[in-house]
C-alpha cells in the first residue's frame, strides 16, 4: 500500500482534476478558477 500525501491544490492540477471530475459526473467540465 502506498502513502497518501495531502497538499494544497495548484493551478497546474486543474487539467487532472477536471478529467477526474468529468469521469465521475460523466459530463464535460469547463475549467474556471475565477469563480
Amino acid at each position: 500500500m502506498t502513502d497518501i500525501v495531502v497538499r494544497k491544490l495548484e493551478i497546474e492540477d486543474s487539467e487532472a482534476i477536471s478529467k477526474i471530475y468529468a469521469a465521475i459526473t460523466q459530463k464535460p467540465v469547463e475549467i474556471d478558477f475565477k469563480r
